[in-house]
Order: C-alpha cells, then structure tokens, then sequence
C-alpha cells in the first residue's frame, strides 16, 4: 500500500483539505452496546480500510480486526474544538500557584482522554462564596463524620 493513502486505496489524498500541522492522537472508532455516542475512544494504532457500504476507521489494540494493518503516514481525519470556561477552587491564595496548578490539572485530564490542550489561559479572582458542604462524610470518601 502507498504510503500515502485514502481509505486504504490508492487514492490521492484530495488536495482541497487542510493540512494539519498539529493533531491529537488518533482515537478507537469501535462503537461499543449498540449506541452511536458511546465510542471506545482509546489511542489507535490500527487502519481498517474500506469495504463495500463500510468506511475505512482507525481502532486501538483492543478493537483491531486481523485485517486491520498499521496506520497510514498520512490519512484523513476530523478534528474537533470544544471551546468552554471550566472553574476550579485555587489550592492557593497566591493567583499563579492556583492558575498553574488548575492548568496542569487540566491538561492531564484532557491528555487522558485523547485529547490535546492548546492556547491555554488561566485568570482567577479573589472572592467570597459559601461553601457547600458534602453530605455525610468528609469530603473525600463520604464516609466518617
């Protein structure tokens, strides 16, 4: 197979895409209990070229079919941004102890999951709240008292 493929035929890649220079690991497409949101998900390794009705897709090492081969150098892919504001409690009174403490914290979770965290910018502000108690227990368990 050449190196440079599309759905694992021969195919040119179609020119009219973007070229991404920095993308996400690529991620299992095994659909798992029959429900089209519940994706597997893990970092794949594998390519499943196209047959008949059934698109070519990428699966991990779990998932990989005895005819799935190495993943091509270069493939088409869809990335996707999720814009948010996500809020965490400081672990400081100090604004860049917090602020870099939430960051890695963020970008462990992410990197976790597949996911790449880029442009990344913390601020964070002094205030008054009231703090809501976990219900029976510590906080960290649930359990004592």
């Amino acid at each position: 197979m050449d190196e440079k493929t599309f759905d694992g035929r021969r195919d040119e890649l179609p020119a009219t895409l973007p070229r991404f220079t920095s993308a996400p690991p690529p991620r299992c497409q095994t659909v798992l209990r029959n429900d089209p949101i519940q994706f597997c998900g893990r970092t794949a390794s594998w390519f499943r070229p196209a047959r008949l009705e059934r698109l070519a897709s990428v699966h991990c090492d779990r998932h990989r079919s005895i005819a799935d081969i190495a993943l091509p150098v270069e493939r088409i892919v869809r990335v996707v941004r999720v814009e948010a504001v996500i809020t965490f409690a400081g672990v400081s009174s100090a604004a860049v102890a917090s602020q870099t403490e939430a960051a890695a914290r963020l970008r462990t979770a992410v990197e976790a999951i597949g996911g790449r965290l880029e442009n990344l910018s913390c601020t964070s502000q002094m205030g008054r709240a009231a703090t809501k108690r976990p219900q029976g227990g510590d906080g960290e368990t649930g359990e004592g008292g």
